[in-house]
């Protein structure tokens, strides 16, 4: 059987209990956030991606679905507005299937416009999701040939997969969905995509965690010259970015009130949202494979912040 490395869920989901599918094990997985030039999978797409983040998913996909209605351009603008900024971990995958409406298939000449469109902006390659057959193949081909992960939909025993792909001159996939309908995960309620994630690797550009954007922005930040950090400090360096990434994606989702907030408790009633979230994160159990070194650091300086704010003024 094959096995479930990964989920990738939607609004057919509904409510999912993320601490039991975080405790599962899992490194990989995928919320919807939009569909053609006006659909945004809300609430979501906020709450299962701060979710994804603070259960500590190390590939963490935010997908769109190319619809045939509407200009590419429009679907790329519209896409962009919703997510905004990736965090490290995080990887945009276009979702290229057969409209079920109408039979027709996206092109690859549009999969590609899109994908180049999403990439100038976010500076990773774009994973690609489709089946072998789609556009004659020519979506999968394009995926391959512009070094973009590729992610195969096919319901099928895996050695039909595999005879499938050699059949169409396909490499094995980055990873495979290999149940839609009947798929099942604790945690979530009903069927669930599942996915096999062949080359974990794979993703690793995509999500921003190789290619040295981390050493980039510190740089630009003035905080770093180009040879100060070692091999060692700078992996380090790029764990604790991770880690504030995920915290503050839980700031955002916590305040608009797209997640249930943690129970704080009285002592840190009225102090500021950051001091907040520092001491929710200090005591959640979710938190607990955090370093930390990380969540003192936060602690102090959101004290330092309070103090400031409560200091009489002058």
């Amino acid at each position: 059987m094959p096995r479930r490395d990964g989920i990738d869920v939607s609004y057919a989901q509904g409510i999912i209990d993320w601490a039991k599918v975080g405790s599962l094990g899992m490194r990989w997985g995928a919320t919807k956030a939009t569909e053609g030039s006006g659909y945004v999978d809300k609430p979501w797409l906020a709450t299962n991606r701060a979710a994804l983040a603070l259960y500590g998913f190390r590939y963490r996909g935010l997908y769109h679905w190319l619809r045939l209605d509407s200009a590419v351009s429009s679907q790329v603008a519209h896409f962009l507005r919703a997510v905004g900024p990736l965090a490290p971990g995080e990887f945009v995958m276009l979702d290229a299937e057969t409209d079920q409406a109408t039979g027709r298939d996206p092109t690859a000449e549009n999969c590609q416009a899109w994908c180049e469109g999403v990439e100038a902006v976010t500076g990773r390659p774009v994973v690609v999701y489709t089946g072998v057959f789609v556009d004659g193949g020519r979506i999968a081909h394009m995926a391959v040939h512009t070094n973009r992960p590729l992610v195969i939909a096919a319901y099928v025993d895996e050695h039909v997969l595999n005879g499938a792909l050699v059949n169409a001159g396909l490499p094995k996939p980055a990873a495979w969905r290999w149940i839609g309908t009947g798929g099942t995960c604790p945690g979530v309620a009903g069927d669930v995509d599942c996915d096999q994630i062949n080359d974990p690797a794979a993703f690793d550009l995509s999500a921003g965690l190789t290619g040295g954007s981390s050493r980039s922005s510190r740089m630009l930040s003035g905080l770093l010259q180009e040879d100060d950090m070692t091999p060692e400090q700078d992996a380090r360096l790029a764990r604790l970015e991770e880690t504030v990434s995920r915290l503050d994606l839980l700031v955002t989702a916590m305040f608009q009130q797209l997640l249930t907030p943690y129970e704080v408790g009285a002592p840190v009633a009225g102090l500021t949202p950051r001091w907040a979230i520092a001491h929710a994160a200090s005591i959640h159990p979710a938190t607990s494979e955090l370093n930390n070194e990380v969540i003192a650091e936060i602690t102090r300086a959101a004290n330092e912040e309070q103090s400031r704010m409560s200091a009489p003024k002058s």
